[in-house]
């Protein structure tokens, strides 16, 4: 049944490719992510657009804020959508934190926030399972919200649990729910199994030759699932639509010549968005820009 609602081995008719994750989605640590990342070479082989939900250091929380977001501003453009979700690890939490009115991974860069202090100190085992928890409902949120609107789809875990005791607790209370996901008709192998034989950046992150690799085993499984691709141009929501703007940056912008670098960090460091707003982003200093260019 599912095989036939995914009409598979048909045709894959798309106007745009969205995809989310986290930095290895975001094409972190390599010079040239817009024509580099495999999300990049997977949109230009399929030859659409391509919006890049993902950031660096992205939890399956904010993966989730951002998805539902972007499809509901995406929705009413009848358009044909094609995702691709690469999920990250259950331990990334996120804090709100009024100071910046903006969302924080908890103990990320900089300045480690008394509230973020609390939430480490107050973690345990068990959280840690409940959190892996999380994820999965997450995920089978997501599942559940693209094929109700028939909109193709494939998934995989870039960053799946490799601790025993939340292993174990998954396997107790998500057996259901876990083989629902492995036998998703869109579930492709853990993307970190696909590259582990490939080294890394400095930063240990996919490199040019991680991400051409990861990108070939994704295009033979989309070649797998469709005899046919048909581009169909149709208007999509783009990454400045989903834009949302604090009552602090909406004070800061006012009076900036240069009114980009002050917008929520998910923006104002976003290489996907300075593109897309026809800026050169190769001078502009992005989220996961390689201090030093990596060797090809």
């Amino acid at each position: 049944m599912r095989r036939e609602f995914y009409n598979l081995n048909d045709t894959l008719k798309i106007s745009h490719l969205v995809v989310n994750g986290c930095s290895y989605t975001y094409g972190h640590g390599i010079e040239d992510p817009i024509n580099d990342a495999w999300p990049s070479i997977i949109a230009k082989r399929l030859g659409v657009p391509l919006v890049n939900l993902a950031l660096p250091g992205q939890g399956n929380t904010a993966i989730y804020r951002r998805t539902m977001t972007y499809f509901y501003k995406d929705l009413f453009n009848h358009n044909n959508p094609f995702y691709i979700h690469a999920y990250s690890q259950s331990t990334r939490r996120e804090v709100y934190l009024a100071k910046t009115q903006q969302f924080r991974i908890v103990g990320g860069e900089g300045n480690v926030s008394a509230l973020e202090k609390e939430i480490i100190m107050n973690s345990d085992d068990h959280y840690y399972c409940l959190l892996q928890q999380d994820k999965l409902h997450r995920w089978a949120s997501i599942n559940h919200l693209l094929d109700a609107h028939n909109v193709p789809h494939l998934m995989s875990d870039y960053m799946p649990e490799p601790n025993g005791t939340t292993i174990e607790f998954q396997e107790k209370h998500e057996t259901i729910l876990k083989t629902e996901l492995e036998c998703h008709p869109g579930k492709l192998k853990d993307f970190n199994e696909v590259t582990k034989n490939i080294e890394k950046t400095s930063c240990l992150h996919e490199s040019n030759e991680g991400h051409a690799f990861l990108a070939d085993y994704i295009w033979k499984e989309i070649e797998t699932r469709y005899n046919h691709i048909e581009v169909v141009d149709l208007p999509h929501a783009k990454l400045h639509d989903i834009l949302i703007h604090t009552p602090k940056t909406e004070a800061d912008i006012k009076y900036s010549n240069d009114p980009v670098n002050y917008y929520p960090l998910d923006f104002c460091r976003n290489v996907y968005y300075f593109h897309e707003l026809g800026l050169d982003y190769t001078k502009k200093n992005w989220f996961g820009k390689p201090s030093i260019p990596e060797k090809p």
